[in-house]
């Protein structure tokens, strides 16, 4: 039995790993510089990772090239070296691995990486890797249908004569109920005497500018706190929005908002243009490390007031559509 036990484990296929999507060797004397990514078509929602072998004689010290924290559309999320490995004739592997997240669905490029160093007759030396095409894809494609068709009509359901006789009692039930509820309300009306009406209503306008003058007067940049300043006048913006038209900004990542203005009867075309430029500047800033000047700071705010001043007169038409399969996200 251990015979056949271990004729059967010996003749089972070895476990395979998926190839990467791109994987290349460039040399040059006797270093070797190999690239691997294991994705090259990803959604918003995902992340891929990019490896670099590089593979050179005991002796010879290159230093890694510098890996910007934003490369094209994306942004560096991991970053790990493994540990250096003697292989053959006695040579040194090094690794590193960049994971990258993507910040918008589009066609993207990895750029090319320059590795440097001297010969040992102090000659420089450089080997560069060739740039790499991403492709990002939305979440939202892969759930919104195609088309949205009406629903069929009810269908009527046959009804004894107990039936009718039950929905008769809970109908006369029902009557008696509302009218008592009308009567106590009538009553407690009448006892109310000449209480004071409840207080208006601010108007959501009202609200975001008294707010956004409070972040201003805070002076958050010149403390520092860009981020929070950022954080501030993009959530200014998006309650107002879901006072003023009724969608749900604040719960909306900015991808997700994006497709709701798509969908939108309620926004001019230059104030989608405008929204989208605003909260796509704030989530380079909160997210991927943009370092604004203080004139960016300054047109941000302004840009916020003026698109609460030219929207708050606006007349609301039909109510807004939310597009097909989206369902509320954590806001960005």
């Amino acid at each position: 039995m251990l015979l056949v036990f271990l004729s059967a484990s010996c003749s089972q296929p070895a476990l395979q790993s998926e190839p990467d999507a791109f994987s290349k060797t460039y040399q040059r004397g006797t270093v070797e510089i190999g690239v691997a990514l294991d994705r090259s078509v990803i959604t918003s929602a995902e992340q891929m990772t990019l490896r670099y072998t590089m593979t050179t004689d005991e002796d010879h010290e290159i230093a890694w090239p510098e890996i910007p924290e934003e490369i094209d559309g994306f942004t560096v999320a991991d970053e790990r070296y493994a540990r250096d490995a003697l292989v053959e004739n006695g040579r040194v592997r090094r690794v590193r691995s960049v994971t990258f997240e993507p910040f918008l669905p589009g066609e993207y490029s990895i750029p090319a990486i320059a590795f440097t160093w001297s010969s040992p007759d102090n000659e420089t030396m450089q080997l560069e890797t060739e740039p790499i095409d991403v492709r990002v894809e939305s979440v939202l494609s892969a759930t919104a249908p195609e088309a949205i068709h009406d629903i069929s009509p009810p269908v009527p359901l046959p009804r004894s004569f107990l039936d009718s006789l039950a929905a008769k009692l809970l109908l006369g039930l029902g009557s008696v109920a509302l009218l008592a509820a009308l009567a106590a309300y009538l009553i407690h009306r009448g006892r109310r005497g000449t209480e004071s009406p409840p207080p208006p209503v601010t108007p959501p306008d009202e609200i975001a500018l008294r707010d956004l003058d409070a972040l201003e007067a805070e002076d958050l940049p010149g403390k520092g706190f860009v981020k929070l300043f950022y954080q501030g006048v993009s959530d200014i913006l998006r309650r107002y929005i879901e006072g003023r038209f009724g969608i749900d900004a604040p719960e909306l990542t900015t991808e997700e908002f994006l497709a709701t203005l798509a969908f939108s009867c309620e926004f001019e075309a230059d104030h989608q243009q405008l929204l989208r430029a605003f909260l796509t500047h704030c989530d380079l800033v909160k997210f991927a490390e943009h370092r604004p000047t203080i004139d960016d700071m300054s047109e941000i705010s302004g840009t916020c007031r003026r698109f609460i001043l030219e929207s708050r007169q606006a007349p609301l038409k039909s109510p807004v559509p939310q597009p097909a399969g989206l369902e509320p996200a954590e806001a960005t």
